[in-house]
């Protein structure tokens, strides 16, 4: 009998390259704002994790007012995001291996799909959810059951770039594989467990091709 497996992808510098867009856009509002523009360390600390927490704690603004110009930002900077290497060959042996992949990012849905949509990757995947399409962020089971609990399934496996999943991996209790081509730090992942530890997407195929 086959297993079915679900991926559970992070997007933002798991499947595609944001850094340089939401490093400006940053600075973008950082200007807007009158505020200390944003650093590369900084914003390789807010990828993957909540962007409105981190403009709420580092600007004290409102929320919602500095949430929508942000994403105005984002959209005027959008040109600049680009697959990761390797990516669209990967989501495409998936398909073939009967893989079903979803997305949960705490980028906003909209605007994850909007991105999903221009790569024309779309058929990649079954669903997709990002902020603001539940009241939860990653990495609550929460979010991610809003489009798993539509499947069937007998296995998780969420494929990431920073703690927010493999935090979701622990609360799923999926399987986790790290992918970044720096190694975490000794201190970087307190009480979660990286099942599988790579530095590109090549090595995911490996990882995907042993747990078939």
């Amino acid at each position: 009998m086959s297993i079915k497996t679900v991926l559970v992808w992070d997007w933002d510098n798991t499947l595609v390259d944001t850094y340089e867009v939401i490093y400006r856009s940053l600075n973008d509002l950082s200007r807007y704002y009158k505020k200390p523009e944003v650093t590369p360390e900084e914003t390789l600390r807010i990828i993957g994790n909540s962007g409105r927490k981190y403009l709420f704690q580092q600007y004290g603004l409102n929320m919602d007012e500095a949430s929508d110009f942000y994403w105005k930002c984002y959209l005027k900077n959008a040109h600049y995001v680009k697959p990761i290497k390797g990516a669209e060959s990967l989501l495409k042996w998936t398909k073939e291996q009967d893989f079903i992949s979803v997305v949960d990012s705490n980028k906003r849905g909209d605007v994850l799909r909007k991105e999903c949509r221009d790569l024309k990757w779309t058929s990649y995947f079954n669903s997709m959810v990002g902020s603001e399409d539940t009241s939860y962020e990653k990495p609550s089971k929460e979010m991610a059951m809003s489009i798993l609990e539509k499947l069937e399934y007998d296995r998780l496996i969420v494929i990431g770039d920073g703690l927010s999943d493999m935090q979701l991996a622990k609360n799923l209790n999926a399987t986790s594989i790290f992918v970044r081509d720096i190694p975490p730090a000794v201190d970087e992942f307190k009480n979660v467990r990286i099942d599988f530890d790579c530095k590109d997407l090549k090595q995911v195929k490996e990882v995907l091709q042993q747990l078939k």
